[in-house]
């Protein structure tokens, strides 16, 4: 399953044999020369630059704002008092305003509400979204497609539920693991037995 060591080392047996220089070794060559040509044929995937943004994810999910707390700090801006105005009829007004405001709300109710979570609870959804993570580096690095494309999916999926969107770290994180989704880590390798069995001959 080690396409770059497999290639090092046909390239190296094929150097030796150019060495040796005999013709009776030119059929052997030709078979290795055609499971180098296979191998370099192959799609390149960079597992290792992958893993690294996986863990840069899985570094900085202690910073990414939830979005009960983004929802908190907007409703507390929103109920700010205004200040009064010097005239006692703008006063009037501007506290009938507020009584208003306080009796009707509007929102859009396409989506659900967030649930408030509690310290605890904010604490053990970083938790299970870091392990997520982790879950998919290991699928990742044991070319384990299905479990790995599993796992971004329900992390962007938590990503995406109980996180503020609005926030360019989110945002990114979502764009890393739908870019990773829609990537195929795992390749059809070729059978390279053919230079093993000419070497035998």
């Amino acid at each position: 399953g080690n396409v770059p060591g497999a290639l090092t080392a046909l390239q190296s047996a094929d150097s030796r044999l150019q060495r040796l220089d005999k013709p009776q070794l030119a059929s052997l060559r030709k078979v290795i020369d055609q499971d180098i040509q296979e191998l370099k044929a192959l799609p390149f995937i960079d597992l290792v630059g992958m893993s690294v943004k996986l863990d840069n994810l899985i570094a900085g999910i202690d910073n990414l704002p939830l979005l009960s707390e983004s929802r908190i700090g907007q409703e507390a801006d929103n109920t700010a008092p205004a200040q009064p105005s010097r005239g006692s009829f703008s006063r009037w007004t501007s506290g009938v305003w507020q009584e208003i405001r306080q009796l009707v709300r509007v929102q859009n109710m396409e989506r659900a509400d967030v649930p408030l979570l509690s310290p605890n609870q904010n604490f053990f959804l970083r938790e299970n979204l870091r392990l997520r993570l982790m879950t998919a580096r290991i699928a990742l690095l044991s070319h384990d497609e299905n479990t790995y494309k599993n796992d971004l999916k329900s992390a962007r999926e938590w990503l995406g539920r109980y996180f503020d969107t609005q926030n360019r770290n989110v945002r990114n994180g979502d764009a890393v693991m739908r870019q990773f989704i829609d990537s195929s880590i795992s390749i059809k390798l070729p059978d390279i037995s053919g230079s093993m069995d000419a070497v035998r001959n």
